[in-house]
């Protein structure tokens, strides 16, 4: 489990998308392989 804080504003998806993009960049995935679960 990873705890993770963005600057993106939670408007529209936008700070997921900005954590999807970080996510699949540090563990060089694609973004579509990437999930966000709460």
């Amino acid at each position: 489990m990873y705890k993770v804080w963005v600057n993106a504003k939670p408007i529209d998806g936008e700070a997921n998308k900005a954590l999807i993009a970080f996510l699949s960049t540090y563990f060089n995935v694609a973004k579509s392989d990437i999930t966000i679960i709460r």
